[in-house]
């Protein structure tokens, strides 16, 4: 950037693209310092429709270890809004990134209908910082489908990570995400909507949600931990550690099983240094040995569950090995 208003994005791939990978860039967007505008990495075009090309998908799509920072508009923007009658998406996978310091979102995935779609092992830090936009989720998953897993988000302007099927009709059937596994800390610091830390939620009358979420640790939220909206399919929540939340720490409907969460301060929690954003459990917090039967097979460091006879709560499994070293980022960085 040598000055102006900066461009609608710094990397774009357009057209009937399909099979791309974008790896290893970095992308620095002056913002606000030179430039004040701008999409880190867009993956879209609104000139294909459905109609123009019935039957194609925008699919088999990586986006991998690339480092965003520093954009007035989204992180990563991946997928047309659904009412543009644009192409769909399928087998779309974001791993491995690290974005940081975004107006609006970290992590955009629209439309992603079909397929096995992934956000997972990435790191986002201060996403959402724009006070005059509503769109300041660290991840966000809209209309469609996917897993999200191994995520570290922190100091976002709203909510940490949303499913949320805002367009997506109901013929199109439930919509289900997987959210496990995630570090969600200080959410909501401008909070233009509800400052949830993990949120699953449809439009009225639109596609409902089917939420899976499970073994998160979700700590700061400047409004409910985890919140399930009340249209809501079915699921669950079960064995999260939610610390510290100013509203209710799980709100979900009837129609979502809450199952075996522990929720509290985080003095009750026993992490091994908060203050240091290192929420690994000490071996004397009651969330050790304390989870379900059922749980992923590693937990955010990978380290294999269980260690010692029953899984632990939260997203991290208790390893002495581990106990008192630097907290770290799926990726491998050091957290702040």
């Amino acid at each position: 950037m040598t000055g102006g208003s900066g461009p609608s994005a710094f990397l774009k791939i357009s057209g009937l693209s399909r099979f791309v990978t974008i790896r290893g860039v970095e992308i620095d967007g002056a913002w606000p310092t030179i430039s004040n505008n701008g999409i880190g990495i867009s993956f879209n075009d609104h000139s294909n429709s459905v109609s123009q090309h019935p039957g194609l998908w925008t699919e088999g799509i990586l986006i991998e270890d690339n480092y965003v920072h520093d954009v007035q508009g989204e992180g990563m923007y991946v997928g047309p809004n659904w009412y543009s009658g644009n192409l769909p998406l399928r087998n779309i996978e974001i791993r491995g990134n690290l974005v940081e310091n975004t107006g609006w979102d970290g992590i955009q995935l629209k439309s992603a209908i079909g397929g096995t779609n992934l956000i997972h092992h990435n790191v986002i830090r201060r996403a959402g910082k724009s006070p005059s936009k509503g769109q300041l989720y660290g991840i966000s998953l809209l209309d469609g489908t996917g897993r999200i897993y191994n995520n570290w988000v922190e100091g976002t302007g709203d909510a940490g990570i949303q499913h949320f099927l805002h367009h997506l009709p109901r013929s199109y059937g439930d919509q289900a995400a997987e959210i496990f596994n995630n570090v969600v800390a200080r959410t909501g610091l401008v909070r233009l909507g509800p400052g949830h830390g993990i949120v699953s939620n449809n439009r009225n009358g639109y596609a409902r949600p089917v939420a899976h979420i499970y073994n998160n640790t979700v700590v700061g939220s400047k409004d409910s931990g985890i919140y399930v909206g009340r249209e809501a399919s079915n699921g669950f929540v079960r064995d999260n550690l939610v610390a510290d939340s100013v509203d209710a720490p799980i709100r979900v409907p009837a129609s979502v099983k809450a199952i075996n969460n522990r929720v509290g301060s985080v003095a009750q929690m026993q992490f091994v240094d908060a203050s240091a954003l290192n929420f690994r459990l000490e071996a004397t917090s009651p969330a050790r040995n304390a989870g379900s039967e059922v749980f992923p097979p590693a937990d955010y460091d990978g380290t294999p569950r269980p260690q010692d006879g029953q899984a632990d709560q939260g997203a991290f499994e208790f390893d002495a090995g581990q106990e008192l070293s630097q907290p770290l980022a799926p990726n491998g960085l050091v957290v702040e």
